[in-house]
C-alpha cells in the first residue's frame, strides 16, 4: 500500500508540471507523420516504407521540444525513404 501511494504521488507531481510547461507555452514537435523538416527534426535513420510517402516520419526515438516557437531540442526521428527497385 506504502509502494502504491508513493506511485500515486510521482504521478500527480507529473502532472502538475506538465501543465505548469503547458501553461509556459513549452509545446511538442510534430511527431509521427509529419512532414520531416530539418527545422523541427534530427533524422538518425531512414526506413524502407511501402506505406508511408518517402520524406514522413516513421517514428520518433526521441520527443523534441518548443518554447514560444523556439526550437528547445529536435525530435529525434527515424524517416521513411522508397524501397529499393
Amino acid at each position: 500500500e506504502g509502494a502504491a501511494q508513493v506511485v500515486m504521488g510521482f504521478e500527480m507531481v507529473g502532472r502538475q508540471l506538465q501543465d505548469f510547461l503547458t501553461q509556459s507555452g513549452v509545446e511538442l514537435v510534430s511527431g509521427e507523420g509529419a512532414d520531416f523538416d530539418p527545422n523541427l527534426h534530427e533524422a538518425v535513420q531512414q526506413e524502407e516504407s511501402l506505406d508511408v510517402p518517402e520524406g514522413q516520419v516513421l517514428r520518433v526515438l526521441r520527443k523534441g521540444y518548443r518554447l514560444k516557437e523556439r526550437l528547445v531540442r529536435p525530435a529525434m526521428v527515424v524517416v521513411s525513404k522508397a524501397p529499393a527497385v
